[in-house]
C-alpha cells in the first residue's frame, strides 16, 4: 500500500514539474494572441481579398492606391450534344485599380511563432507517450530494471 502511495505522490509530482514547465510557455501564447494588431501593410505578392467578394493578388502599392490583378469566372458554353461537358474558356484576367479609402482590404495574419509551436508539441507528445508508458509498460511485461525498487517490481517479487 505504501509502494501505490509512493507512486501516486511521483505521478502528481510530474504533472506538476509539467505544469510549471508549460506556464511560461502558455503565458507568452496567450501574450502574443491578445496583442493588437498593426496596420496592415501590402506588398506586392501579397494575396488579399478586395471587400469580402474579390480575391486578388497585390501588383503594386503607391500611397492610397492599389494595383491588383484577379481572375473572372471562366467563360463555358454547352457542348454540341446532349450529355456533353461544356466548353470553358479560360478566365480572364482583371487588372483593378483600387482606392484604398473607399474598399475593405483582408490580408491572411502572419503564423505565429513556429518554434513555440515546435517546442510545446514536442513537450505535450514526450509527457503524454511517458505517462502511457509509466501506466502501461508493466502490464504488457516492460517492467523496470532489477534493482529497482518501484510498486510494480515489488509486486512482481512477492
Amino acid at each position: 500500500m505504501i509502494h501505490i502511495h509512493s507512486a501516486q505522490r511521483r505521478i502528481a509530482a510530474s504533472i506538476g514539474r509539467g505544469l510549471l514547465l508549460f506556464l511560461p510557455l502558455f503565458a507568452g501564447a496567450v501574450r502574443d494572441a491578445s496583442a493588437q494588431e498593426a496596420p496592415v501593410q501590402l506588398f506586392a505578392g501579397d494575396s488579399i481579398r478586395i471587400d469580402r467578394t474579390t480575391i486578388a493578388s497585390v501588383l503594386a502599392v503607391d500611397g492610397n492606391r492599389l494595383v491588383a490583378i484577379s481572375r473572372a469566372k471562366p467563360r463555358c458554353r454547352a457542348g454540341e450534344r446532349h450529355g456533353e461537358a461544356p466548353i470553358c474558356d479560360p478566365a480572364p484576367l482583371i487588372r483593378q485599380d483600387v482606392d484604398l479609402r473607399e474598399v475593405t482590404i483582408e490580408k491572411r495574419a502572419p503564423k505565429g511563432n513556429v518554434n513555440r509551436r515546435t517546442m510545446v508539441g514536442g513537450v505535450v507528445g514526450a509527457a503524454a507517450f511517458g505517462a502511457v508508458g509509466y501506466l502501461v509498460g508493466p502490464s504488457i511485461g516492460f517492467d523496470s530494471s532489477s534493482g529497482a525498487s518501484t510498486a510494480a517490481a515489488a509486486r512482481s517479487h512477492r
